[in-house]
């Protein structure tokens, strides 16, 4: 839009206002200048989360220390993290990164397999950094919110932001949602969702095609509220793994406009995989594709206290130096191919 932001509007912004709101809802107390500097400067959260609640943190750091037991706790997840990211998400990056570049150029399989690859891609990217984040707190005794709830499990997009970027989710619900809701009362209930997923999409970036995308979902959002959709998943129990498998299509749809570097670039994807041109099945599809049904048939166990709590059943003796060496192993690819974290773009 031509439009100059200010820096860190995103992230320290987002810190900043729910730290404010805290004071002013006199739900932190006792508070001194270090703890608000310790808040906004916590160095495993920087620069993308989770997004922390004063209330729920500060209070921790006059206990924060390092110990064995926290280290041996927390190594696991951070060792997914790794993997998830060095394993799965940067080779996934590499091949649809040209694929998005140019769409016109690219037939329908290389299209559809990039648009499924790219929702595995961000998931295990930004799922990675906040596992590694909550790991890296946790050595120093700080437990920060789970980000993510296995959310490609979820039946429609209304569920999918009770799982996704959680603390962005809960973030936008408690302190802007909610107060929409007290002010436009009963008379445009559905308007506020409307208007909380376009600004979700607006804090990505002030680019149309984010606030399309944006819009997209609010819109889906409020059908869905609309109709019951959730009430009839619910009461029919038997269709809910087919609108799981409709989501996540769904979801990989709308994600072409988030990946996309214009709306106009998005537009060309859209008509170029919608116009059917089938190429032959290449092993680069093969592979991208391989890795999202790797992903999609571990993504119910892919839970932070489930991976920290069955790694716990492990002898130390013999996990830390197994996950030590996953982890070098997986510094020593990244090394040769350096991907940056797809979030730190917002």
């Amino acid at each position: 839009m031509g439009i100059a932001l200010p820096l860190g509007i995103s992230f320290i912004t987002f810190s900043l206002i729910s730290m404010m709101v805290d004071f002013s809802r006199s739900s932190v107390k006792n508070i001194n200048h270090s703890d608000i500097g310790l808040y906004i400067s916590f160095f495993p959260h920087l620069i993308a989360g989770p997004i922390l609640r004063t209330r729920e943190v500060v209070p921790q750091f006059k206990s924060i220390h390092v110990s064995w037991g926290n280290f041996v706790y927390n190594l696991p997840l951070f060792a997914v993290g790794m993997v998830k990211k060095v394993l799965i998400a940067d080779p996934i990056g590499g091949y649809i990164a040209p694929v998005f570049s140019d769409p016109l150029s690219h037939g329908f399989w290389d299209l559809f397999i990039s648009s499924l690859g790219f929702s595995i891609q961000i998931y295990c990217d930004f799922s990675a950094y906040s596992d590694m984040a909550i790991a890296i707190a946790g050595m120093f005794g700080v437990c920060f919110p789970e980000n993510f709830r296995s959310p490609y499990l979820s039946f429609s997009l209304s569920e999918m932001w009770k799982r996704w970027h959680m603390t962005l989710s809960f973030w936008l619900r408690d302190y802007l949602f909610v107060p929409l809701v007290r002010y436009f009362g009963k008379g445009l209930v559905y308007l506020p969702i409307l208007i909380t997923m376009l600004v979700s999409g607006l804090w990505h970036g002030a680019n149309w095609n984010f606030i399309i995308w944006g819009g997209l979902q609010g819109i889906i959002m409020v059908i869905d509220n609309y109709i019951g959709f959730g009430k009839f998943v619910k009461k029919y129990a038997y269709t809910k793994v087919f609108f799981i498998v409709i989501n996540f299509f769904v979801w990989s749809f709308l994600a072409i406009l988030f990946r996309s570097a214009s709306a106009s670039s998005a537009w060309d994807y859209y008509q170029s995989m919608l116009s059917f041109n089938i190429e032959a099945f290449s092993p680069d599809n093969m592979f991208v594709l391989f890795l999202v049904l790797i992903t999609l048939s571990v993504h119910y166990f892919d839970n932070v206290n489930f991976i920290r709590e069955q790694a716990a059943k492990v002898p130390a003796l013999l996990s830390v130096p197994v996950l030590i060496s996953v982890i070098v192993g997986c510094s020593l690819v990244a090394a040769q191919h350096p991907e940056s974290f797809y979030y730190f773009d917002f």
